[in-house]
């Protein structure tokens, strides 16, 4: 599945005004509608964070706010390993996992990482499923 989380990622975006944040999701919302042929309707904000200005922008939309229970802190360590040991460490049903996909030593860690999930019992859904929402507009 494909969401959106804001199109310039900025370290600014939850000081934004609503308006500015709304063009942002807007933008973000356009530019992968325009690449896979579908509008998302989920929305991470960045950080994980809602504040009443995002709460604000995001009214109206349609969007679902995705958060995550369990992460890795992949972008402040580069090690492969640690990120599928503090995964696995806090692991428990229903967990949404926050990786990121530009860390290398994350991607390379997906496969082993559900491999692993596997192995101790548990079942890799996709967000629609689990959460029984609607990924995309119809």
């Amino acid at each position: 599945l494909i969401g959106t989380h804001s199109y310039s990622h900025s370290n600014w975006f939850d000081f934004y005004m609503p308006r500015h944040l709304k063009r942002e999701i807007l933008q973000s919302l356009s530019a992968v509608e325009e690449i896979i042929g579908k509008r998302p309707r989920l929305f991470r904000p960045p950080y994980g964070v809602i504040n009443p200005g995002i709460s604000s922008a995001l009214r109206g939309m349609g969007l679902h706010v995705i958060g995550f229970s369990n992460r890795a802190w992949d972008t402040s360590s580069r090690n492969k390993e640690t990120i599928i040991s503090r995964i696995l460490k806090n692991l428990k049903p229903g967990d949404i996992i926050l990786l990121h996909d530009t860390v290398p030593e994350t991607i390379e860690s997906v496969k082993p990482l559900s491999e692993r999930i596997k192995q101790a019992g548990y079942r890799i859904v996709s967000l629609d499923k689990l959460l029984d929402i609607p990924a995309y507009e119809k």
